[in-house]
């Protein structure tokens, strides 16, 4: 299965079925070409994640998602985060950068609580020139193979079975009905101790549809470990509606990033039909959640220990309609409007009470910066956003978080400070800050 890479925001050409660019490798800063039928896909996914992708003259724009989609021609599309880099006027190879985007990616989403990336604790580089199937894959394999090694789960399963002696207790009408006694058996239903259980055929049966997945040597030999480690387990149809029933306990607490990583295996077996729209198997990721994240953990790591970060903590109305003179609700407070849920707020660890005011207030901006321009390209509408924040909040801090990658040994610039006059000698600071997401 071939995996082929684009960057987010990235125009894919869509050509007519039979086009020779289909089949031909991409020629340098040329555009990837799919037909209709995978354009159709895409454009179908937005039923269920608006804006992932638009039609645009000649082709398909995505936006801010990234990971895996898998096309109906058999490959496996994968979006790779765009962002600035302080060394992009050094032209780096298209590979090289997909690498570096890769591996961002990686080390984001190994912050993320909902999906864990265990392997990245070690050999991140050697990752990072992998496809991000062949990682995920190999994820899923190395929690296989953790489970194995520690002893699957088993237990006490009832079996009925043809026996020459009697094995728990007989069966003697199903003996008689099905003919067995004529051949000197009997029908017995006794219980087993077996490690052959949903939960381990739920294991066996993403193995079995991730081999056509395997990309890479290792990744193979990880399989062929994973499968005889899981030979005694007998095959079944899994999906993940089934996965999605199982008992979860203390019992089967080792089994959660497994089983997490085979719903996002089954995900992928086969396309479904929504609104009669073909919609591509996918595993995406929105950028501007995992890079709210990021700058969590970036700004805590970075402050006193008298402060603390917080996500979406607290959430305040900007504004509020007073009733109708007359009306019942008259004598009731006015009614709030215009909700603001700042992305990240530094409070004091002794002060975070409902009417506190906070040190300072973060938003995450998963945008493309532009040190050459004046106003470094920072929009209006987000800068009318932070003095929304701190006259509601009465935070006279405010940061605007962009990500960049690094860039080796390319010092970034130092961003600029913007003050907005309140009233006399009163002002609103507001910093930019650019958050590196490839270290």
């Amino acid at each position: 299965m071939q995996s082929i890479s684009v960057f987010e925001r990235e125009t894919i050409a869509v050509v007519r079925a039979g086009d020779v660019r289909l089949h031909k490798p991409r020629e340098a800063g040329g555009r990837l070409c799919i037909d209709e039928a995978s354009a159709a896909a895409l454009e179908g996914m937005n039923q269920t994640r608006p804006r992932f992708c638009r039609r645009v003259v000649g082709g398909i724009q995505l936006y801010q998602m990234c990971g895996i989609v898998r096309l109906p021609s058999g490959q496996v599309l994968e979006i790779l985060p765009k962002i600035w880099s302080a060394d992009d006027m050094q032209n780096p190879e298209r590979s090289k950068e997909e690498e570096r985007a890769r591996l961002a990616l990686l080390r984001m989403l190994a912050s993320n609580q909902d999906l864990k990336l265990s392997i990245l604790d070690s050999a991140a580089q050697d990752l990072a020139k992998l496809s991000l199937l062949d990682v995920f894959v190999r994820a899923f394999l190395n929690e296989v193979l953790r489970i194995a090694h520690g002893g699957l789960k088993s237990g006490y399963v009832e079996k009925i079975s043809d026996s020459p002696a009697l094995r728990g207790r007989l069966m003697f009408v199903e003996t008689q009905l099905s003919g067995v006694g004529r051949n000197g058996l009997i029908r017995c239903i006794h219980d087993d101790f077996s490690s052959d259980n949903p939960y381990n055929q739920a294991l066996l049966a993403a193995l079995l549809v991730c081999r056509k997945f395997v990309l890479s040597a290792k990744t193979h030999r990880l399989w062929l470990e994973a499968r005889s480690m899981l030979s005694a387990i007998s095959g079944r149809s899994i999906t993940v509606a089934v996965i999605n029933r199982f008992a979860r306990n203390r019992s089967t607490k080792r089994y959660d990033e497994a089983l997490s990583w085979a719903k996002v295996i089954l995900g992928l077996q086969s396309p479904t039909l929504s609104s009669g729209v073909s919609e591509a198997p996918s595993l995406l990721f929105d950028m501007e959640k995992l890079f709210e994240r990021w700058v969590e953990i970036h700004t805590q790591k970075n402050l006193e220990d008298h402060l603390v970060a917080r996500r979406h903590c607290t959430a305040r109305h900007l504004a509020s309609i007073n009733p109708p003179m007359g009306s019942v609700a008259a004598s009731n407070a006015g009614i709030p409007v215009f909700r603001l849920t700042p992305d990240v707020i530094v409070w004091r660890k002794d002060d975070q009470s409902a009417g506190a005011v906070p040190e300072q207030v973060v938003d995450a901006k998963w945008k493309t910066i532009e040190p050459a321009a004046k106003d470094w390209g920072v929009q209006e509408s987000d800068v009318y956003q932070m003095l929304a924040y701190a006259t509601r909040f009465g935070c006279g801090k405010g940061v605007l978080a962009y990500p960049v990658f690094q860039g080796g040994n390319f010092v970034l610039p130092i961003p600029p400070v913007f003050h907005i006059e309140k009233h006399h000698n009163s002002f609103v600071e507001l910093k930019l800050l650019l958050i590196p997401i490839d270290i």
